[in-house]
This record gives structure tokens, sequence and C-alpha cells, in this order.
């Protein structure tokens, strides 16, 4: 059974820092070493006879032990490995998450100084559309036409006041809550008035219940970055379908585009990736990601078989639900 002896020095030498080790094996030494001095011998045992064949105990027990061993041995140093290899993904993970972090705080900085820097062209532009406003104020046709400036400017400036009045807003001073097909038709509404050109169409499942969630500008960002990209693709027509009930929401935007290829499927999500041939950033799925993520919430794309892509977001109501 000397064998036994290799057992807790083989787990320790996995497990324990090397100083321990080499202690457990200087013990595991002696102890062996004064068996060789200081034993009971056993020769009345050497020998057996069982069924018309002799067996000698001895390597019968020099057998059973390195069988027992054996087992022992592949038992914990497999335990020990995948505990290791958990611990080795655990951390990756974490390094990961932490590299996302600095990505989105250098993102962060990034905007606050070009919120810093657009604010005076922005009012410099304010301030020349209105002028040009009554300048043309015979003129219905390019009246309109600057109107659509001056509210694309108006959405530029509220946007860069965003930046700065809610970040880090907490959750309990969010603002007021709204039921969220209200929360849902508000996002959809400030999207179309900047996509007048797109039909959207717009199927709102609620079933019985329409809970009420905290107004969350970041959320409300997300589901217009995804109605921006299916616009981008199919400009004619977008297809908007939420369903929910008390706990999750799905929405799905459907756009009938040319779909994804094989190397932007690889790269979605990616920062500054874009498949738009430089007129997009390549941030608008990178973000959503990041704001889907905050709430538990997840987002897929899948090509559709008759032409198109097929967006999908799953999200949790908790954090966002109002409990009476």
């Amino acid at each position: 059974l000397v064998w036994m002896y290799l057992l807790p020095l083989t787990v320790a030498a996995v497990a324990l820092k090397r100083e321990y080790a080499w202690l457990l094996a200087i013990i595991a030494v002696s102890c062996y070493s004064t068996l060789v001095f200081y034993y009971v011998p056993l020769s009345h045992l050497h020998m057996h006879y069982l069924a018309g064949k002799s067996l000698d105990i001895h390597l019968v027990g020099m057998w059973l032990g390195f069988v027992v061993s054996a087992g022992i041995i592949a038992f914990f140093v497999t335990r020990i490995g995948q505990s290791l290899r958990d611990y080795d993904q655990m951390m990756a993970s974490i390094r990961e998450k932490s590299l996302e972090s600095e990505r989105a705080l250098s993102l962060g900085t990034l905007a606050a100084s070009a919120a810093h820097e657009l604010g005076t062209p922005l009012a410099t532009m304010a301030v020349i559309s209105k002028e040009l406003a009554q300048d043309l104020s015979n003129q219905p046709e390019q009246l309109q036409q600057l109107e659509i400036i001056r509210t694309q400017i108006g959405r530029c400036k509220e946007i860069l006041s965003s930046i700065t009045h809610h970040a880090g807003q907490s959750r309990a001073d969010a603002g007021h809550g709204l039921t969220l097909s209200q929360f849902l038709q508000e996002a959809i509404q400030r999207w179309r008035d900047t996509r007048p050109a797109t039909e959207l169409v717009i199927d709102l499942n609620n079933g019985s219940s329409d809970p009420l969630i905290f107004t969350d500008k970041t959320l409300t960002q997300a589901i217009q970055n995804l109605l921006d990209n299916a616009a981008d693709a199919s400009p004619e027509r977008v297809l908007f379908n939420a369903i929910w009930d008390n706990d999750t929401l799905k929405i799905q935007i459907r756009d009938f585009g040319n779909g994804l290829s094989d190397e932007v499927k690889k790269q979605l999500g990616t920062p500054f990736f874009s498949s738009k041939n430089g007129n997009g950033m390549g941030l608008g799925v990178y973000l959503t990601e990041i704001i889907l993520a905050k709430f538990g919430g997840t987002l897929t794309l899948s090509n559709q078989s008759e032409g198109g892509v097929l967006t999908v977001v799953k999200l949790p109501l908790h954090k966002l639900r109002i409990d009476h």
C-alpha cells in the first residue's frame, strides 16, 4: 500500500505551492524509508491457493494498490485540471470585459470632446437657418426643405446635450416612467422624424400586459441605431414588430436589403467596422450590444431566405420595470 503515499503528493504537486509540495514529498519519503527498516513481516500470507491456483498476496496487494492509486489520481487530477481550465476561461472573460470597459470609456471621452467642439458650429447653423427662414418666407418649397435642415440641427443639438445630461444618470433620477408601449411609440416617432422617407410598418403586440418602465435614453438610442441600419439597407420599407409580457420584450426589425456577407458577419459588432462603404462610423451595432448587455439583453442578426436581414432583440424587463 506504499502507492498511497503518492496520492497526496500528486494532488499537492498540482494544487499547492511549491514549498508545500516539497514538504509533503519529504514526509512521504521519510515514511516510506521508515517502513524499509521497521515493518511487520507477513510471510505467512504470501502464498494462497484459490480455485487450484496459487496467489501471492504481496503481488495482489501491489496490484490492488496500483489500481486504487490510478483511479484516485485520475479522478482528482481531472477535477483539478478542469478547475484550472475554468479559472483560465473566467480570467479571459474578465480581461475581455475590462478591455470593453476601457474601449467604452475611450469612446465616451471622445463623445464628450466632440459634443464640446460641435456646440459652436451647430449654434451658428441654427442662427443662420433662422435668418434664411425669414428671407425665404415667400418661397414655400425652399422653406420646407430649410425646415427639414432646421429639424436635423435641432436633433443634433438635443443629442449633444443628452450626452452630458444623461451620462451617469442613475435609475432613480432617470425621469418619469412610461408604459412599454408608450416608450416604444416615442422611440419610433423620434426615429420617424429623422427618416421620413422610409416607410416603417409597426406591429406592437402587448397581449394583456403593458408594464410601467423607466425611460432610458440609451435604450432609445439602441433601437434607433438598429432602425437606422435597417433603413440604410432598405430605404423603401422596414418592418418593426414588438412582443412582450411582464418579464421580457422581444423586438424584430426586418429589412429587405442585400443581407450580410460572411465577412460582415465575422466583423459585426467590432468598433469602427462599417459595411456602408465609408458612410458610417461603424459604432451602431457595437454600442447597441453594450447598451443591451447593461440590461441583460441580447442581439442577433440573421439573413432571410427571401432576402434582407432579421434583427432580433431580447430584453429582460426586470431592470427597467417599475414595481407598484
